[in-house]
């Protein structure tokens, strides 16, 4: 079933004045009237959509992540790990302004930085193990490649030099050769 016109233009309105007041200020800092009145909606409707602003930024964190989490996925499957530092695509690029805000949130509601790790140790756990299937310690492998991971999409993600980049993607495969 396809969405409502006027319900996608309501949630971009509201998706626009989150990006838009978080990337001025701490989420802690925007309240749920700051966000109505920059997206120039009624409360109730802000409420129709979302719990409160810690609903809508894990739906954002969500929404933004799934196509770097896909991504990530893909180049496991692969089964060339060194691939996972290979540059990003362009299509996953345009969201590094809202990634990098996302990674600022810090909250005990919610935090960007656990909600990128935890949903890239699950994907690499499910890759790992259905690469094999005899894996031992998929899920301690799992948590220290994304928090690896995490933090070198993020120096991705700031146009770091190529030449770290590149540092990574030939360190990488020696960790997980065969012995």
């Amino acid at each position: 079933m396809t969405q409502d016109l006027r319900v996608k233009k309501t949630q971009a309105a509201i998706h626009h004045a989150f990006w838009k007041l978080l990337a001025t200020r701490p989420l802690p800092k925007i309240s749920v009237a700051d966000l109505i009145a920059e997206a120039q909606i009624g409360k109730a409707t802000f409420y129709h959509h979302y719990v409160d602003k810690f609903d809508l930024a894990r739906q954002l964190c969500q929404q933004t992540q799934a196509p770097l989490i896909q991504e990530c996925a893909k180049r496991i499957a692969s089964h060339q790990l060194h691939r996972l530092f290979l540059p990003l695509p362009d299509a996953i690029l345009q969201d590094a302004s809202h990634i990098r805000l996302l990674d600022t949130i810090q909250t005990p509601e919610f935090n960007g930085q656990t909600h990128l790790i935890e949903a890239l140790t699950t994907s690499f756990q499910r890759s790992l193990l259905a690469r094999d299937p005899t894996f031992s310690q998929p899920q301690a492998v799992s948590l220290e490649l994304a928090t690896l991971y995490q933090h070198v999409v993020i120096i991705d993600l700031l146009s770091a030099p190529m030449t770290q980049m590149l540092a990574l993607q030939q360190a990488i495969p020696v960790l997980f050769a065969k012995p």
